[in-house]
């Protein structure tokens, strides 16, 4: 979250997370609680996939 908030007004892409190893609750709970509208959490590399993917097809 570090990053968005360094970039501000300049972030405008969705960034797709998807999270896995030690401490990923912790580091769900993190981006949750941010609660930033650019970020979309997913659980799985085909979620992520499917997810990152919708803008080329609407």
């Amino acid at each position: 979250m570090g990053a968005l908030e360094t970039l501000g007004d300049a972030a405008t892409k969705p960034l797709v997370v998807r999270l896995d190893g030690n401490s990923v609750d912790e580091g769900r709970e993190i981006l949750a609680a941010a609660n930033h509208p650019l970020v979309t959490i997913v659980d799985t590399m085909d979620g992520a996939a499917a997810k990152a993917a919708e803008p080329a097809n609407a």
